[in-house]
């Protein structure tokens, strides 16, 4: 071996060791890394806490709900008060938090998963049960979760980005969306109700005709149930542009159903 030829030897076996060394270091680096955050979840999880509480509120005439991830139940009670139940689950590095407060006449409840905004919430969230008496308006929306209503009677507006939305027995105006999800509405007796769900299928059943019915969807089917013996002034129209309508209908009828679904089924039928 030549001079010149040792000298670049010892230079690629320098180089190489370099490499190696760098290598190393940051493998090093990474396994440390994955330890601590496995620590910090692991902490965090065997931490969490989940809480329960309940109260109730007189003179309330209006309840907004917002929920960034978490179930929304709402039941309709002959008393005079609100009864608010509220559960709270805390997930990893989140905290579950939960607020309500009174504005005049209006209740307003919020939850929220506060902490480290990098890193998902699993497991968090913060859920609300709420007997809402005959009358007052409810406007409740969750980001992360469902919603149920059984028994309302009064206005109401319920939105789910990433839920079904399932209504039982109402009366009095409703209008309901969810984004992700199916909204459903069973025993309907609402004069005017707006039922629309971008993703997910639209079903509906009227036990009484309705003055304004309008059932939409971007993503699914749409079925309308109606109780027989009434005319119906009826638009629908399914993917294709026709629909299914087994339904008496008069255009001059001052019940008025609209069924629209622009990527499947829409049918109209009379039970």
């Amino acid at each position: 071996m030549t001079f010149e030829d040792n000298v670049r030897h010892q230079r690629l076996r320098r180089t190489t060791g370099l490499g190696r060394s760098a290598y190393s270091q940051r493998t090093r680096l990474f396994g440390a890394a994955v330890v601590v955050v496995t620590a910090v979840a692991a902490y965090s999880w065997l931490t969490r806490s989940s809480d329960e509480w309940s109260t109730t509120i007189a003179n309330v005439s209006r309840i907004e709900v917002d929920i960034a991830a978490g179930d929304i139940e709402l039941f309709g009670s002959s008393g005079s008060d609100v009864q608010l139940d509220a559960h709270t689950d805390d997930g990893w590095v989140r905290a579950a938090r939960l607020e309500h407060h009174i504005d005049g006449e209006t209740l307003r409840i919020e939850g929220r998963c506060s902490g480290n905004r990098f890193v998902p919430g699993f497991g968090c969230g913060t859920h609300v049960v709420l007997a809402v008496p005959d009358g007052v308006e409810v406007k409740a929306a969750t980001s992360g979760g469902s919603i149920e209503s059984t028994g309302l009677v009064g206005n109401v507006n319920l939105e789910s980005s990433a839920g079904d939305v399932v209504i039982e027995g109402h009366s009095g105006e409703l209008r309901a969306h969810s984004t992700a999800g199916d909204v459903t509405a069973m025993g309907l007796t609402s004069h005017a109700a707006y039922l629309t769900s971008s993703a997910g299928s639209v079903e509906v059943q009227a036990v009484s005709p309705p003055r304004s019915l309008d059932v939409e969807s971007s993503g699914g089917p749409v079925h309308v149930e109606l109780p027989a013996g009434h005319a119906y002034h009826v638009e629908a129209s399914g993917v294709d542009g026709e629909a299914t309508v087994d339904a008496a209908t008069n255009f001059t009828s001052g019940y008025e159903v609209r069924a629209f679904s622009s990527a499947d089924t829409a049918t109209v039928t009379t039970r």
